[in-house]
């Protein structure tokens, strides 16, 4: 049955095409900005879209360092949520003050130390998402603290499956055995549960698919969607050597001459 109808799916299937937005930004331990200046962060949330028309169906940010990485945060962890509720208003603020006469609505929140991924989409989608769950993978000393790893967000939105991996890898120019390295154990670790849903979406919605099987409860992987958003501080860096200085990387950058930087990206 289930095969018959993926095969008549073009009859009952209707596309719907939405504008999506991410960003990143390694704050430093810097405090979030207060909702009365979240105006200040429009020149990067803002981004191409110069109207309403333009705004994102979906904003997704991602956020490194929003604690100092010393060993009692990275312990203890007790400063991160205070920090990411303040970063989520601030967002939420900018957003829904000077962004788009339809209110946007935070779908989850997820972090893990000072890795913070935020989800915001237009009130009007709400309804249609559903099986959201929040997952964290750390990678860090001793290959699990969290001061470098990634967060994860999923859900479906009307039929399609969506994940979004906020993660802060490996520094330092020649670690990049160490970065390759943390992407793969992200990869690996981070894990959502197909039925069994601790944090649900706030509509209250639930819908089913025809094309869907029955809930089971299984392991859905980061591989498991139809899209994947993958943004963070990934650390890697451009090949410096006697022939190629941090003033040519910028005069290049200035030039647009991307196939030269790409050449040298790690």
């Amino acid at each position: 049955m289930a095969q018959k109808l993926h095969l008549r799916a073009s009859e009952f299937t209707e596309i719907k095409d939405m504008v999506l937005w991410t960003g990143t930004f390694n704050v430093n331990a810097k405090k979030p900005v207060s909702i009365a200046e979240s105006a200040k962060l429009l020149s990067w949330l803002r981004a191409t879209h110069e109207n309403d028309q333009l705004s994102p169906d979906i904003v997704a940010v991602g956020f490194q360092e929003i604690v100092d990485l010393n060993a009692v945060n990275v312990v203890v962890n007790n400063m991160s949520g205070p920090r990411s509720a303040q970063w989520e208003e601030s967002i939420l603020a900018a957003l829904n003050t000077h962004m788009s006469d339809q209110a946007y609505e935070v779908v989850l929140h997820k972090h893990l130390v000072g890795i913070l991924l935020l989800v915001f989409v237009k009130r009007n989608h709400l309804p249609f998402i559903t099986d959201v769950v929040g997952s964290t993978a750390g990678v860090g000393i001793m290959g699990m603290m969290g001061n470098k790893g990634g967060v994860a967000v999923r859900m479906t939105l009307y039929d399609s499956t969506i994940v979004f991996v906020c993660s802060h890898l490996a520094a330092h120019t020649h670690n990049v055995a160490g970065r390759n390295a943390d992407f793969a154990n992200i990869l690996a670790k981070i894990e959502f549960r197909d039925s069994v849903f601790d944090e649900m979406n706030p509509s209250g919605f639930v819908l089913f698919s025809i094309l869907s099987p029955e809930p089971t409860d299984h392991v859905l992987s980061i591989h498991s969607h139809d899209f994947i958003f993958w943004l963070g501080d990934l650390n890697y860096r451009l090949v410096e050597d006697a022939n190629f200085t941090v003033e040519d990387c910028f005069a290049h950058l200035d030039k647009h001459n991307l196939e030269v930087l790409l050449a040298r990206d790690q």
